[in-house]
């Protein structure tokens, strides 16, 4: 049976994507458009999501909640 991958481990691999694409400022998470998302190597519907959801906690200043919630 495939092991189920938690909410967690799809957010770090998602912070690893973005990491790997270059960018690795706030500032370049929150100025990321539409656009630019679909333009990351292998990323799925469920991680543009995530992506959204990961913007909007770094411009409140929860990002550290966002990866810790499950």
């Amino acid at each position: 049976m495939a092991k189920q991958i938690t909410l967690r481990q799809k957010k770090l691999k998602l912070l690893e994507k973005v990491m790997a694409a270059g960018l690795v400022k706030e500032a370049d998470i929150t100025a990321m458009t539409p656009a630019d998302m679909v333009k990351l190597p292998d990323i799925t519907t469920e991680e543009l999501r995530l992506l959204c959801d990961m913007q909007d906690s770094v411009r409140s200043g929860s990002f550290y909640s966002f990866l810790c919630a499950e």
